[in-house]
């Protein structure tokens, strides 16, 4: 018991170590927070502009309407 408890540590203190090192995992990283930013600045821009485009098309559409009658 106490032998595989010390594999296990010693398992775990290596990944831990390997991931912290590994140059690859960090630029993936960075991609993944650039994009995550990319997004939240995207859906913000969206919802401020989301009104003004809404009423423009309903005012096109009751434009349209009151042509059709």
């Amino acid at each position: 018991m106490k032998n595989s408890l010390s594999h296990m540590r010693r398992s775990l203190t290596f990944r831990f170590r390997s991931m912290t090192t590994d140059p690859t995992g960090s630029v993936s990283m960075e991609y993944g927070l650039v994009g995550t930013l990319i997004s939240i600045a995207i859906v913000g821009a969206l919802s401020s502009t989301g009104g003004g485009v809404a009423d423009k098309w309903n005012n096109f559409s009751n434009t349209i309407i009151s042509y059709l009658r």
